[in-house]
């Protein structure tokens, strides 16, 4: 899931192990249904995790089936491009203060740093056993992964640049 920077839209993927991704708009007061991709519209079955642009125009997807962050248009909620990552991502989020997202991919042990500016993996963080989530901390700029394998969280900070 993931909310809209001003709080008013809920996006919610959902059918991630059924196959038939969609992607759902809500009211987030109501949680009424404000809008869902149309069913023609395939999302490649590996939709997991959301995140909101900071001008809230685009939704970030995680990709687990297509190794990718998709970035979807928050209007029509129409894929508009991707951004290939590691094997299996799974968590994302977004750093305002670095525009960049980080992203945990489960398949290849690492989280990767995507710049914003130029949509292209920016770095590596290796050495991890199955990270499954990461948020960014108070500082706008350390992110946290959680370890499913290992039962750690590592600390990405500026301190420990990607590789």
């Amino acid at each position: 899931m993931a909310l809209s920077p001003g709080g008013q839209t809920l996006y919610v993927a959902s059918g991630y192990f059924s196959g038939t991704d969609m992607l759902h708009a809500l009211d987030a007061n109501t949680l009424a249904l404000r809008s869902a991709s149309p069913s023609s519209m395939s999302y490649d079955s590996g939709l997991a995790y959301l995140a909101a642009s900071k001008d809230g125009q685009c939704i970030y997807a995680t990709d687990f089936a297509q190794h990718c962050v998709q970035l979807i248009d928050s209007s029509s909620l129409a894929i508009t491009s991707s951004i290939p990552v590691g094997q299996g991502p799974l968590g994302i989020c977004r750093s305002d203060l670095l525009n960049a997202l980080f992203v945990c991919c489960f398949g290849d042990n690492s989280v990767c740093m995507i710049d914003l500016a130029s949509m292209a993996v920016a770095g590596w963080y290796t050495g991890l056993t199955g990270p499954m989530t990461v948020v960014t901390g108070p500082d706008g700029v350390t992110a946290y992964a959680a370890n499913a394998g290992s039962d750690e969280i590592l600390v990405i900070s500026p301190l420990n640049q990607p590789a």
